[in-house]
């Protein structure tokens, strides 16, 4: 079977309830042979990650998430409430 080679990076995701899908890191690329139909390893150790900052205000994405002070609310109607339990 032929080898392609081919460069991956992995790109990690967040679902956040304020801002939805937001990409917060990626990582450099690693170099892999891969042949159709078998298992081909990814060693992604020697990798670097990198944190994103898709709105180019020096504050990562990831740090935006954390600091979103809506993580804990709920909104009812049309009332915003400080914390919200579902059950």
């Amino acid at each position: 079977m032929e080898r392609r080679a081919r460069s991956l990076v992995l790109i990690y995701s967040v679902i956040d309830a304020t801002f939805g899908t937001m990409q917060v890191t990626t990582t450099s690329a690693i170099n892999v042979n891969i042949v159709a139909g078998q298992s081909t390893p990814a060693d992604f150790s020697t990798a670097t990650l990198t944190n994103l900052d898709s709105d180019n205000d020096k504050i990562t994405n990831l740090d935006e998430l954390d600091a979103d002070p809506f993580d804990d609310a709920c909104i009812v109607g049309n009332s915003l409430i400080d914390s919200c339990t579902l059950g």
